[in-house]
């Protein structure tokens, strides 16, 4: 009977024992919450290094194209999954800590982001609090710049219309209250 080294995979509110594979490659979920009916544009992962969330960029996917570009900082041929989820070829102790996943969204649309620890066997235990609420990375902070931009422009093109439409108006209006004068004036004149 042979035995497989246990490995403790945590995701955010989800916590899971898995054995890990023959062939040392293990699966890590992306917990991002994606919206029902949402088609987003991209999937990507990180490693989260540091205790200030600085990201190490893993692989990102094109969900469009179906086309897989692994950042240069990668030292793995990671892939990643319909289900979103993060294939770590050859794991071993170096790989230990926490992992982001994001959904890059439409424009318009909020990004999506969620967490997850891989501790295998020999992994030193992770700082009190890792897996607690992790700040927002400058990546989702983009996603609601795009909002916010979104928002500004068509803010900025409804101010800029009412100013052109009022340009137009009162000369208009002011032309009609001086001829309503002028018509008072001649009216009293004549009376």
């Amino acid at each position: 009977m042979q035995t497989f080294p246990f490995r403790f995979t945590s995701c955010v509110a989800l916590a899971m024992l898995v054995a890990g594979d023959y062939n040392g490659t293990e699966r890590l979920l992306c917990t991002a919450r994606a919206e029902q009916g949402l088609q987003y544009r991209k999937v990507s992962w990180y490693k989260v290094e540091g205790g200030v969330g600085e990201l190490t960029g893993l692989v990102l996917k094109d969900l469009h194209t179906n086309r897989s570009y692994l950042y240069s900082s990668a030292n793995h041929s990671y892939q990643i999954e319909e289900d979103y989820s993060l294939l770590i070829p050859g794991a071993w102790l170096g790989d230990c800590g926490l992992y982001r996943c994001t959904l890059w969204a439409p424009l318009g649309q909020r990004m999506q982001e969620g967490d997850c620890s891989f501790l295998p066997d020999g992994c030193p235990e992770p700082a009190v609090g890792v897996l607690k609420e992790v700040k927002q990375s400058p990546l989702a902070a983009r996603g609601q710049a795009d909002w916010g931009l979104t928002m500004g422009i068509t803010g900025g093109v409804f101010v800029l219309t009412l100013l052109v439409v009022l340009a137009i108006v009162t000369p208009f209006l002011k032309g009609h209250a001086q001829q309503k004068a002028f018509r008072q004036l001649q009216t009293d004149s004549t009376a």
